[in-house]
Parts: structure tokens; sequence; C-alpha cells
């Protein structure tokens, strides 16, 4: 079963693929070992002969696959020589037993060293300090929001720059955000996001809608939380709330309030059918959607909305160093790790400035058998806006079919004149298209209006 990916989905629930069953699998190995140890130590000639066959294999094995030339399978390798040599050298039983007690011993060491030893896993540093559990929940932007008593019902966004890794701190306060880590997360969630071109690296977790005013505003976005000295990151439309300082954690952020912000239940004049919206670029998912309301099918009920799009795709012309980089046609090669391109563009302001690629694809430089286990980050900048995501491959554990991605670089006052792009690791970067797109704003403000007229009141959850 560790051998088929789709075993590893089934056993988590059918949300992605896991192994976190395998400790049984382990427990079944250390029993049958235990079981079988008397046997280990009175082999037979032929059974040595075997054993140091199969054994042999084993190196090969790990010798000729690169993608299992890493240290932890050498150390195995190596542990496993010594365990044979003991069996089949050392004479008499009780000193076969002695030093089969002291070789899984020392694996016990080796293993730990693996798991805590800075340089390594360590895994240690992965937890929260004694004593300071319930600061990490409190003293977060969830706590921040909850300080303003808002008893209404409404979501809340994050910095996609400035808090890493969320874990649900807002179950704690009752609250709502857009984010979330749920391993069997409803896949019509993630569904909605991967046809957006959402930037999202995981099926069951999203921290934040990256500053996309459009999808903010569909999921009722009334608050967006920074930390202090992160205002470039706040999206169109928001205005300062609430400033939260946390003197034990020395924290500081500021709650930004959405003066274009839809309550839970807003009303549609229009719809459009499935068959139209999967017909539509990314660019104009979310503008349709504050448009019209989205039905499988054609109704007799209301009229068919006639959409309208106001986004303006921006040439470019991209710089870079041809010792780093090398660019072809619709494929950008990565020598140096950290390689930057460069894209100018003409300058826009007020209104949102992105970058989209389409079914982009990554092969490692130095060994393309390793790229099936490897992801690269791609960060995107422009101004003092950053956005980023990790492209994962196809064989990589988390990898959910992420090829397309429309990666916000937030609204400006100030016109911007190029975008930088650096790629964390060498190899190749292929792909279909890269655009650059400015989204003007002023439509978005008359369809937010719009969807205002008739809402849902007196809620109760």
């Amino acid at each position: 079963m560790l051998l088929i990916p789709f075993a590893g989905k089934l056993m988590n629930g059918m949300a992605y693929v896991s192994n976190r069953w395998s400790f049984g699998y382990s427990m079944l190995v250390a029993y049958i070992i235990v079981d079988g140890m008397e046997r280990l130590l009175t082999l037979a000639k032929k059974e040595k002969i075997a054993c140091t066959v199969t054994s042999g294999l084993f190196v090969l094995y790990v010798l000729a696959v690169p993608m299992v030339r890493i240290k932890e399978s050498f150390v195995a390798v190596g542990w496993m020589v010594l365990l044979l040599a003991a069996l089949i050298i050392v004479k008499g039983e009780r000193k076969r037993k002695f030093a089969v007690l002291i070789l899984c011993a020392g694996n016990m060491v080796l293993n730990g060293l693996f798991m805590y030893c800075a340089g390594e896993d360590q895994y240690i540093n992965r937890f929260i300090k004694s004593g300071q559990a319930l600061n990490v929940l409190s003293e977060s932007p969830a706590g921040a929001v909850a300080t303003l008593n808002d008893t209404s019902f409404y979501r809340f966004d994050v910095n996609s720059q400035g808090e890493g890794r969320l874990t649900n701190t807002e179950l704690q306060f009752g609250l709502s955000r857009t984010g979330y880590y749920y391993s069997i997360v409803d896949g019509f969630v993630t569904e909605y996001l991967q046809e957006n071109n959402h930037n999202n690296v995981f099926a069951h977790r999203s921290n934040s809608l990256n500053e996309r005013v459009m999808l903010q505003a569909l999921a009722s976005t009334k608050y967006y939380v920074t930390k202090k000295g992160m205002e470039q990151y706040v999206p169109f439309g928001y205005e300062l709330r609430e400033s939260v300082a946390f003197p034990e954690s020395m924290k500081e952020y500021q709650v930004f309030e959405n003066k274009y912000a839809l309550p839970l239940g807003y009303t549609y004049d229009s719809y459009i059918t499935r068959e139209t919206y999967d017909t539509l670029p990314a660019e104009q998912k979310s503008q349709a959607l504050l448009q019209s309301v989205l039905l499988e099918e054609e109704s007799q009920h209301v009229q068919e909305g006639m959409l309208s799009f106001s986004e303006e795709e921006l040439p470019y012309q991209m710089k870079y160093k041809k010792k780093r980089i090398v660019v072809k046609e619709n494929e950008i090669i990565v020598k140096k790790s950290n390689a930057k391109l460069i894209l100018e563009i003409p300058e826009r302001s007020n209104g949102e400035l992105y970058l989209k690629l389409t079914d982009l694809w990554y092969e490692h430089a130095t060994n393309p058998e390793l790229e099936r286990f490897t992801a690269s980050e791609i960060r995107v900048k422009s101004g003092k806006v950053t956005s980023s995501f990790t492209y994962r491959t196809p064989r990589n554990q988390f990898y959910f079919g992420g090829h397309d991605y429309y990666l916000s670089l937030n609204s400006s006052k100030k016109g911007r004149k190029r975008i930088e792009i650096s790629f964390k690791n060498p190899g190749t970067y292929r792909f279909s298209e890269m655009k650059v797109f400015f989204q003007p704003l002023e439509q978005y403000t008359k369809e937010v209006q719009n969807l205002s007229k008739e809402v849902l009141e007196d809620v109760v959850m």
C-alpha cells in the first residue's frame, strides 16, 4: 500500500495522499522482527546466503535509483549491513544477542538525532513552548478582530505574506475567516479557488484570498488584518478600524474594515450558466460572479446576464542576466538559485495589478528524476508588494492539480513600471502563457453596491 499513492489518499479520507496510518505497518514489522528474532539468531547456512543476497539487492537498488539516493537510505543500508554481519560473523548465540541489542540501541539513538538535532528535522521546534499555547491563540489576527466585538456575521482575511501558517485560531473566538486548515474540507471550496487560479499550494489548507478584492467581496469579507508596517498589502476599499497591540508577544496588528463588504446573503438580478462560466479565463471569472449568479442550468425565472469585463492586458519587455536565466518561447531556463526575471510594463495606477501563469510545469535542472519529489517557490514583486506560491510537481505528496496561477500584486495609487519574478530553484519552467493584467476598480464598486440592494437581515447562525 505504501507504493500506491491512491492507498495513501484512501486512508486519509480521500483528502490528499498521507501515510499517517503507516504507524500500524511499523508496529507489524516490529512484531514480525521480535517474533522471528530467535530464528534469526540461529540461521542455517542457506538462510544466511539468502539474507546476504536479498540485502545485496537492496543495496544495488539504493545505488541505482536516483530518487532513493539520500542520506537516510545510506544510513539504513549501513545499519542493515552491520546487523547482517552480527548475525553471520559473530559466534555464539549470547554474543549475537548482545550485538543485536547494541545495534538496536544505536539505531534508536541515530533516529533520535535525525528527528531532533539542529541541521536535521528539528521536530521539537514544531511545538509551542510550554505555557504559551493560549497566547498563540489569543494574540493573533483573530484575537485582534475579536476586540471589535462585532456580533454580525462576517469573514475576515489576513495578510498573505505576513502571517505564515495559521492554525484556525478564529475558532476559539467563534469567528469566520476566509482561510482554513481542514484535512477533509469540502471539495467544492478547493474547486472554486482552483478555477479562479488562486495560488493555493494545499487542497486542504488556505491562509487567505491573497489580497484579491473581488474574491474577498464574494466571500463576505468585512475585515482585513495585517501587522503594523505592512499597510501596502491592504486591498482597495479598506479603511483602518483599529490598532491592537499585544504586549506579551510584542505583536501589533491593524484591523481594516471593508467599506464595500457584502453580508452573508445578497441578491442577483441575472444568472450565467456553468457552461458560460467554464469558458471564461481566470481574470474574468470573479468579475462575472459579481454580476450574475452561477447556475448549473438555464432558468425560466430570471434573465441571463449580459457580462462586461474591464481588465486590461499590459504588454511587457523582459530583462534578465543571461548567466542566470535563458528565456525561450514559453520556457524559462533558470541556471542559478533565486535568479530574477524583470518585466517592464506601462505605468498604471488606481487599480489592481496581476501576473498570470498558465499551464506551468517545472523540471529539476540537475536530475530530472528528483523533480518528482521537489517543489519550487516563485516570488513575484512589484513596488513594495510581494506575492508568492510554491509550485508542486505531480508526484509531490500534496499535489492536487495546480498549474494555473493568477497572482495579485494589489492595488496602488502610484503607478508601477516593473514586475520582478524570482525562481528559488534552478531548472526549466514551461508555460503556455505569461500575461500581465491591470484591473480597474470603478466597475467593482458599482457591482458590489448593486448586490447590496437586497440582503439578508437579522441572520442567526
